[in-house]
């Protein structure tokens, strides 16, 4: 779990000038687990700067991310995909940019992911091993990713417009469990935000298929959640999150539509397009047990 809002204090674990003992020699050998291990617990104790502790956390919740969210100039990043805190991910600039353009994201065509040094620290940061791989994934799997995280990451910005402190868990910290410690349900994301005496949150899911199928799994999943999930101790609340779901092609929704149905729900469900939540309508939501639209973000 990551603090976004309000942005996180820099304290005493935090340094800030860059240690000579970071300028690592280009011989070092991080071939083996072994030694990136030891490379890992070298850095923390050299000591890292605030601002890259922050994307560190960034990207152990969400796994990649398109340049623009780093907030580090493009030089001293290098300096740091050098020593495998960071890594970029490369793809033809030609499919990624078509890609883009498909979705509708006006996004940096940089994208960032943690290094095999950066996965280690963050694994001993958060106890959590983080989304890691995406050298290896098709670039409609790394866009999921990279969608995912926009939309979490607008989403979090316009409940700190309305005075919300905002956590977020990412798809391995926000993976249920049942009573037997075998995985039941991976959402995309899980959001917790507070103000006051209040206490909420989101579950979130995205669908960048053009086709309904996924839907009624999904519902399935979630309804036998709630039955068989630790999702009090593991996701920290009261009643069971209200589920975003988000898709890039209507036809998914209408997918849930079917699936919800007129059945008894456990869980309440909640629709919007991409292109809606990337021209920034998050307040209202089209319920999808209740056929209406209903306000979830308010100040």
């Amino acid at each position: 779990m990551i603090k976004l809002y309000p942005p996180p204090v820099t304290t005493k674990y935090y340094r800030h000038r860059r240690s000579k003992q970071l300028t690592r020699p280009k011989e070092l050998d991080l071939s083996s687990p072994q030694q990136i291990k030891a490379e890992a617990r070298r850095t923390i104790s050299a000591g890292l700067p605030s601002r890259i502790w922050q994307v560190l956390d960034l990207l152990a919740s969400g796994g990649v991310l398109s340049g623009s969210h780093l907030t580090i100039p493009e030089n001293t990043l290098k300096w740091w995909v050098q020593r495998r805190i960071f890594e970029k991910v490369d793809f033809d600039p030609a499919e990624l940019n078509q890609l883009k353009t498909m979705l509708g994201l006006a996004i940096h065509p940089s994208l960032y992911a943690l290094g095999s040094v950066g996965v280690e620290i963050a694994a001993l940061r958060h106890e959590v091993q983080p989304p890691s791989g995406y050298q290896g994934y098709t670039l409609m799997r790394v866009m999921h990713d990279v969608v995912v995280n926009e939309i979490v990451l607008r989403l979090a910005e316009r409940l700190a417009a309305g005075g919300w402190s905002v956590e977020w868990l990412g798809k391995y910290e926000g993976t249920l469990t049942d009573k037997n410690g075998k995985s039941i349900l991976e959402p995309d994301a899980v959001i917790r935000f507070y103000k006051d005496d209040q206490e909420k949150a989101f579950v979130l899911e995205y669908h960048n298929e053009d086709r309904r199928a996924r839907a009624a799994m999904k519902v399935e999943k979630y309804e036998a959640a709630f039955n068989d999930g630790n999702w009090r101790q593991q996701w920290e609340v009261e009643t069971f999150p209200p589920v975003l779901v988000v898709f890039w092609q209507p036809i998914v929704g209408t997918g849930y539509q079917q699936a919800v149905g007129t059945r008894k729900l456990n869980c309440t469900y909640y629709g919007k397009t991409l292109k809606a939540v990337l021209e920034g309508k998050l307040d209202e939501w089209q319920s999808i047990h209740r056929d209406k639209k209903e306000t979830l973000i308010s100040k």
